[in-house]
């Protein structure tokens, strides 16, 4: 492998598929229970954590990683 690379291969492995992961959770989530999804969203907390998203101060990996949202992710993500 180019040496050159490598930098770039722990950044994409630190920071990008996490990312990837976490959003890819969150569809899964959204596309088998919407309705619970938007549920979920319309909460003080759920809110919050959107605008919070929204405004760039929470990433996917962040939202994925909240304990409750962790909680509803791992509830909603099944089938």
């Amino acid at each position: 492998m180019d040496p050159a690379l490598d930098g770039y291969l722990a950044a994409l492995r630190r920071e990008l598929i996490p990312e990837m992961a976490a959003g890819r959770r969150l569809l899964t989530a959204f596309s088998r229970h919407p309705g619970a999804f938007h549920a979920g969203l319309a909460t003080g907390k759920g809110w919050r954590m959107f605008g919070r998203f929204c405004r760039g101060e929470m990433t996917w990996l962040d939202v994925a990683r909240n304990p409750l949202a962790g909680i509803a992710l791992s509830v909603l993500s099944r089938t």
